[in-house]
């Protein structure tokens, strides 16, 4: 039996989620710096209360890929996700 040997060179990089709260009607601004990074964001709510979060002035490196949004219910599953890209941004109701 033959067995063949590969040797793999590659960097890791470990990257922590940026975190922050919302506040109806103020607008936050958000940078992520590495592939992978997420953005997790909180805000006060009440159950059976509509919201809206707007994505504006998006711009992605290189550009036109799509980011994705999700809101999470307080037990952790989705409540309600979808996709924008740049330019521009996206609206998650």
């Amino acid at each position: 039996m033959l067995r063949l040997l590969q040797r793999l060179r590659f960097t890791l990089t470990l990257s922590s989620d940026i975190t922050g709260a919302l506040t109806a009607g103020t607008p936050l601004s958000l940078s992520l710096s590495r592939i992978g990074q997420n953005g997790r964001l909180t805000f006060s709510g009440t159950a059976g209360s509509n919201v809206g979060i707007e994505v504006a002035g998006l711009s992605t490196v290189p550009a036109g890929k799509p980011i994705a949004l999700t809101v999470y219910k307080p037990d952790g599953t989705t409540l309600s996700s979808t996709t924008a890209s740049s330019p521009g941004g996206g609206f998650l109701n």
